[in-house]
């Protein structure tokens, strides 16, 4: 522990939304829903446009402040890089334990909603997708046949008696 007087340091470590942003790699987020409202603050920032003039030039790129570096460099300030892309994943916030994001970092996402698959042809695509490179010859029918049971069970049988609560999402 170099300079530390053998007492130990702590050393702040980029993590993997820093590095990405700053190297202009892609990222996705799964279940974005579930963050801690601190993450989702810092995920705004880093979608945030900041918009600079030089003389003529207007030019607008996110930058990320790091205020945790600690040390003689309390801060340091992170520019996007152009190819850094940022995805973000969640399920309806209708699901039991998920909540909506917040509508500021919402609007800078284009959503797209996916709704479940019930077309036998599409699962199968799926499902061969998923386990043919697993398996030699997947049970494909026999999965699918097995999914669809499992769904319509649910439909059916899996109820609290009460019209109001909404029905599972798979």
């Amino acid at each position: 522990l170099k300079g530390t007087g053998g007492r130990g340091a702590f050393e702040f470590v980029d993590g993997t939304l820093v590095s990405c942003f700053r190297d202009g790699k892609w990222l996705l987020l799964d279940e974005v829903n579930l963050a801690d409202a601190e993450i989702l603050e810092r995920i705004s920032q880093a979608v945030e446009i900041v918009h600079t003039v030089n003389g003529d030039n207007v030019s607008g790129r996110a930058r990320l402040t790091i205020a945790e570096k600690g040390g003689d460099d309390s801060t340091a300030t992170i520019e996007m890089h152009p190819n850094f892309r940022l995805f973000a994943c969640m399920n309806p916030p209708t699901d039991v334990g998920k909540k909506d994001l917040p509508p500021s970092l919402k609007s800078r996402f284009t959503e797209l909603y996916c709704d479940e698959l019930t077309d036998r042809a599409d699962l199968r695509v799926v499902v061969n997708r998923l386990i043919g490179s697993l398996v030699g010859t997947p049970p494909t029918d026999e999965i699918v046949d097995f999914y669809l049971a499992c769904r319509e069970h649910c439909a059916t049988k899996l109820t609290d008696n009460d019209p109001s609560t909404p029905k599972p999402h798979y």
